[in-house]
């Protein structure tokens, strides 16, 4: 028999009365927590590895000398002052116009390989803590001679910023550089050598200098974006001594992923 007050309910009241909807929902007889009251994954985006190559020096095979030789690379250190001039004085299509007493001006890379960018509004009755996460692939850098530089992954977020994640920081960093010295009488070249160094996939957070997650009130909006550039502190001037055969300066990114998940505020 059903107790009194009948309709199958205790004191005859409906299992959905005794539901508090902010935090659980009631389907089929079935008491659940609401979407928003759990751990989950509100975004994602991701891109596929790529790989790229340069010229092992800067001056290329179309130096102003031909096959890359730039004489003035190294024989410009000794007279800065007079060739740092020289440009200007016989204008840019000049011999002399690639000269770079400081041998790393000319040639650097800063070259955006990957870009992601996600924004999620926390449309829930209550606020969520978010946090995001960038997972990379297996990554790889090679460089010829004294070339400095390699893969930087920057990332950051904002709030209540539509369609702008904010000033984006260093989050990690794969390169590579090696000092092969100079040969030759008038140490004019660079030996043969080539460095390589690699990194297997792994997940950082995202804006990992930041202590915390971000509290979004219902309502508020955040935008995360990640960057991997390769980008150079120097980049070889003078020719490879012995040839280029078998020179290389190349990367491979690996898949670039960007997740964002929310928790809820308790």
């Amino acid at each position: 028999m059903d107790p009194p007050g009948g309709g199958g309910r205790a004191g005859g009241r409906a299992m959905s009365d005794c539901v508090d909807e902010l935090h659980l929902e009631e389907l089929d007889g079935v008491i659940r927590p609401q979407p928003w009251m759990q751990w989950r994954q509100v975004r994602s985006s991701e891109v596929a590895s790529r790989s790229g190559s340069y010229a092992v020096n800067r001056a290329g095979s179309t130096g102003p000398l031909g096959g890359g030789i730039d004489v003035f690379g190294t024989i410009g250190s000794l007279f800065s002052g007079m060739l740092s001039s020289l440009p200007t004085m016989f204008g840019a299509m000049s011999i002399l116009a690639q000269a770079d007493p400081n041998g790393s001006a000319q040639g650097n890379k800063n070259d955006l390989l990957h870009s992601l960018q996600l924004e999620w509004t926390n449309g829930s009755p209550i606020p969520q803590w978010v946090y995001g996460k960038i997972t990379h692939g297996g990554q790889r850098v090679t460089l010829q001679a004294r070339s400095r530089g390699g893969l930087t992954l920057r990332s950051g977020y904002s709030l209540n910023t539509p369609g702008n994640a904010g000033p984006l920081e260093i989050a990690s960093m794969l390169g590579v550089g090696a000092d092969m010295a100079r040969s030759g009488t008038l140490a004019v070249n660079t030996s043969f050598g080539i460095i390589e160094e690699r990194q297997p996939s792994g997940t950082i957070p995202l804006a990992p200098e930041r202590t915390g997650w971000a509290k979004l009130a219902p309502g508020d909006t955040i935008t995360a974006r990640a960057e991997l550039r390769f980008v150079s502190e120097f980049w070889e001037a003078t020719q490879i001594d012995g040839g280029t055969s078998g020179t290389e300066s190349s990367y491979e990114t690996g898949g670039l992923r960007l997740d964002l998940f929310a928790v809820p505020v308790i």
